[in-house]
């Protein structure tokens, strides 16, 4: 039997991600659209910014603000 180089998720992790899709969706919107960009679609603050029509640093700081919510 191969074993997976990614175990598979526990209960815990489980709701750790439950807990986290529930935060991130009580998000104003626009704080939600660039940590979700950011966090799980891997996007950079630039790409974030050009993709938005926002300034770079406007990108990170709505990040910041996001998680500091």
């Amino acid at each position: 039997v191969l074993e997976s180089p990614i175990p598979a998720p526990t209960i815990v992790d489980q709701i750790a991600v439950e807990d986290l899709l529930y935060l991130v969706q009580q998000l104003p919107a626009f704080y939600r659209t660039v940590f979700a960009l950011y966090v799980f679609d891997g996007y950079s603050y630039l790409q974030i910014a050009d993709l938005l029509g926002i300034r770079e640093a406007t990108a990170q700081v709505l990040f910041e603000k996001a998680c500091s919510k």
